[in-house]
């Protein structure tokens, strides 16, 4: 499976990633074949970013949020609520408004609507 990730966010899997903060790819959350699954079957760059955030919930949901060795303790709860409230925000944008309506393309993205409402051109 490919994970690939461009800081110019040229694609929409691109803007997908880094809406979800899965940018290093020694480490990818999601493959490149699945995030354009969601793509397809979604319909639209903020719809998939719901998708997945509840995704990423429920994966790491079931396992622990803190891990303690010796003298060294990480906490890892705050990603839960980061992807959390992606999906919640999206959910609450309601269908046809918001991101939520803005039709997912596959390539290079020239200016559309997605590009004029983030900046990202």
């Amino acid at each position: 499976m490919a994970t690939t990730y461009n800081d110019a966010l040229l694609t929409d899997k691109d803007k997908v990633r880094a809406s979800l903060g899965d940018t290093d790819m020694a480490s990818p959350l999601m493959s490149d074949e699945h995030i354009t699954a969601v793509l397809v079957v979604e319909g639209s760059i903020m719809a998939t970013v719901e998708q997945l955030a509840h995704e990423l919930v429920a994966r790491f949901g079931r396992q622990p949020v803190t891990i303690a060795a010796g003298d060294v303790r990480v906490d890892y709860s705050e990603r839960l609520a980061v992807w959390r409230e992606l999906a919640n925000r999206n959910t609450t944008a309601g269908s046809g408004s918001g991101w939520g309506a803005i039709p997912a393309t596959y390539g290079a993205v020239a200016v559309d609507e997605y590009s004029r409402r983030s900046g990202w051109n």
